[in-house]
Order: structure tokens, then C-alpha cells, then sequence
């Protein structure tokens, strides 16, 4: 994989098919238990209801099926329970895999990536107008990194780096990590992993805003960011973001999963 240590991210975003195995058949089956984010959106006024929970998540590696159960808050505040049917595990590109729960594409209600553990999952309720999605915490690794110094214009873009962004359990703060961190246009990694604290998150019925006037990196005096402003978009599948570090301006673009 092209990003070796967006791995330790992923470490992060859910420990999922490296967690407990269930002893009497450790090879085909997994369970784990992960965070999950969850949006209920009001389709009519986009309105959004946040709540982050605790799911458990099977996999059969053999029928190659998923289910995973998990609580979220409703429009009206109210704790309710969701179960999924057992899906079927139908493979997209490389390690990521549709969840279906029929045999046409129809059928598809999310994608798990198995190297990473990243999960995303929609129901759509036409009755009350409502859909409901659910996340782990959100991994980027498939993005391009752009940097530009603006003095002279002179720029450059990369596809190492991967973006985590672990959300605090109201979804109003955040955690941020990037892996494969450049400070420069030379095209070396400055560092594997850099870690920033309290960006302020408002959940919207496409996905999320995150930002943060200034934060500092977990280097202390190094890597400071500033202007940081990330949209994700299209539930959660898109990020289009930028922020300036060291005299360069950067812009990220990229997705949850890779292209169909």
C-alpha cells in the first residue's frame, strides 16, 4: 500500500479484523467492537441529529457476509437500537468491499475497507423522510496533497498522505492526524505521523465541517497550522480542504474509497 504509515492511523479509526477473534474459528470469523459516528439528517430542511456509539461488527470470511448493530439518536433526541440484516461482502477495488443486501448493485448500502477498518453505512427511511448515516471515525488515504509557496508560485502535490479525523463523542471537536507529513516541496517526509487537537467540527446534512483558526502539532513548535478549513462532503465520501504551514499554502483533495 502506498501509504505505510496511514496504517498506524488506521490503529485509530478502529482496531477492526486485528481485534478479537472468536476462538472456535478464528480464521472465517471476527468480531469487534468500534466506534461509530452517526448522522440522522432531516432530507426536508437538512437538519442533523448527532450521536457517536459503541457498534459491534462481524465479518464472515468465508460467506464473505457483514452485520454490525449499533444505537443512534433519532430527530427527536430519542436512543434507538439498529441491526442490519447480514450483508453480503461484494468486491470493488483492492481491499475495499460493497455491503449489499441484495445481488444488484441496487442492493448497496455502504463499503468497508478490510485494510483499514474504514466503514461507511446509509438507510434511507422514505416514509418519514429521514436517512441515517454511519461512520467510523474518518480515514482518508486515498487523497493528493498540493502545496504551493506563494511568493513565487511554485508548487507541487503528492498522494502520501492520509487524513484521520477522530471525532469527540457530542461531534463537535476533533482530532486530526496526517500521516506522511511534507513541510516542504522537496518531496521528503518531514515526519510518519502528526497529531492536532481541538478542530471544531459542525455536523451538516452532507457530512461534516471541521476548522480551526490555528492549531498546534503534538511537535511543539513545529508543523503549526493555520486556516484550517476541511469540507467532507457527499456524506462523508469526499474531503476538499486546505490550510497553510511553513510559508505553503495547501489544498487536499480525495475520498473515503477508492473510484469505481
Amino acid at each position: 500500500m502506498k501509504k505505510l504509515s496511514f496504517l498506524l492511523l488506521s490503529l485509530m479509526a478502529v482496531t477492526l479484523f486485528t481485534a478479537c477473534t472468536e476462538s472456535d474459528d478464528p480464521v472465517s470469523k471476527q468480531t469487534v467492537n468500534s466506534t461509530i459516528n452517526c448522522r440522522m439528517i432531516d432530507v426536508s430542511d437538512g437538519s442533523v441529529v448527532f450521536s457517536q456509539n459503541t457498534g459491534k461488527i462481524d465479518v464472515n470470511f468465508t460467506d464473505r457476509t457483514i452485520q454490525f448493530t449499533c444505537n443512534y439518536k433519532d430527530l427527536n433526541g430519542q436512543t434507538q437500537s439498529l441491526t442490519t440484516p447480514v450483508m453480503n461482502l461484494v468486491l470493488q477495488k483492492g481491499s475495499v468491499y460493497y455491503m449489499e443486501t441484495g445481488s444488484q448493485a441496487i442492493g448497496r448500502v455502504g463499503r468497508i475497507d478490510l485494510s483499514s477498518g474504514m466503514m461507511l453505512y446509509r438507510m434511507s427511511n422514505p416514509d418519514d423522510g429521514t436517512v441515517l448515516m454511519m461512520t467510523t471515525n474518518l480515514l482518508y488515504a486515498y487523497t493528493t496533497t498540493t502545496m504551493t509557496n506563494p511568493e513565487n508560485g511554485n508548487n507541487g502535490s503528492h498522494d502520501q498522505s492520509a487524513y484521520l479525523f477522530a471525532l469527540d463523542s457530542r461531534g463537535e471537536t476533533c482530532i486530526m492526524r496526517i500521516s506522511n507529513f511534507m513541510s516542504n516541496l522537496n518531496g521528503a517526509i518531514d515526519a510518519p505521523e502528526v497529531q492536532y487537537e481541538g478542530l471544531t467540527v459542525t455536523p451538516n446534512g452532507f457530512g461534516y465541517k471541521i476548522t480551526a483558526p490555528s492549531v498546534e502539532s503534538n511537535y511543539q513548535g513545529f508543523y503549526t497550522l493555520t486556516d484550517v478549513d476541511f469540507n467532507i462532503t457527499e456524506q462523508g465520501e469526499v474531503i476538499n480542504g486546505s490550510f497553510n504551514c511553513n510559508g505553503l499554502n495547501y489544498t487536499v483533495t480525495g475520498s473515503l474509497f477508492p473510484a469505481e
